[in-house]
């Protein structure tokens, strides 16, 4: 059979001739925000309920959660659960100065462990105390990746009182999402976006502040994510790359 003049649109082989569109290659979809929202809360334990809406086959759910201390070995989150499933923790990142400590985390459930309806469910952090507040967040995101969603991670810390933060992640695919958690240990802290990524929540907990970024990155290679920092005091940074899945 003659196939004539076949041309590949869009993935690796854009423009070049072809057979038939599985010799193409694959492209990746775009990532879609389906849902997000953040809580302050200033108690050692926390649950909130969280409303899921994608019917997808390819959705990520990501919690990130980032809280202050003034003990050393606690203000720590030892896990976080969707509907009683454990998450999977990616990344986190701590700073410290003045004898006080800032955590940042996030964490991750693959849709085959996400609630296979969508509804209303409780979104459960274990954690052994704070007592500087702190923030969680809830982000259901669509066409990701199923095999590897996190295909990198990164962390940043200021010790101290620096006004800006600034962390390098290389992202692996095409059209790949960053998303990145950064709290400081004072609540009169504003954290303005500066590494072209989109302010998606903020939070401002008891004595420290949290805020969660989030930006496309069209071709696969290094980009940072960076904030200027008003009023700063110690600043943890968590970072996530996420991969879009792909079509053929």
């Amino acid at each position: 059979v003659k196939h004539g003049s076949l041309i590949c649109y869009s993935g690796p082989k854009n423009g070049q001739s072809c057979f038939d569109d599985t010799d193409c290659g694959a492209r990746a979809r775009d990532i879609a925000l389906v849902t997000s929202s953040q809580t302050a809360d200033n108690d050692t334990t926390w649950t909130r309920n969280v409303t899921l809406t994608s019917t997808g086959s390819r959705r990520l759910f990501i919690a990130t959660a980032a809280l202050e201390h003034n003990v050393a070995n606690l203000g720590v989150v030892s896990g976080m659960k969707l509907n009683g499933v454990a998450m999977t923790l990616a990344t986190s990142s701590i700073a410290t100065a003045n004898n006080n400590w800032v955590r940042a985390y996030v964490f991750y459930l693959t849709n085959d462990k996400m609630p296979a309806s969508p509804g209303t469910y409780a979104l459960t952090a274990t954690l052994d105390g704070n007592n500087g507040g702190g923030a969680y967040s809830a982000i259901e995101l669509d066409e990701v990746d199923q095999t590897t969603p996190i295909e990198q991670t990164a962390t940043g810390a200021n010790n101290g009182n620096a006004g800006t933060i600034s962390t390098n992640i290389t992202t692996q695919t095409n059209g790949a999402w960053v998303l990145d958690v950064v709290v400081s240990g004072s609540e009169n802290t504003t954290f303005t976006a500066t590494g072209g990524q989109t302010r998606l929540l903020n939070s401002d907990p008891n004595s420290s502040q949290v805020s969660v970024g989030v930006k496309s990155v069209a071709t696969a290679g290094s980009t940072a994510m960076s904030w200027n920092i008003s009023s700063p005091n110690r600043t943890a940074q968590a970072v996530v790359a996420i991969r879009p899945a792909s079509i053929h």
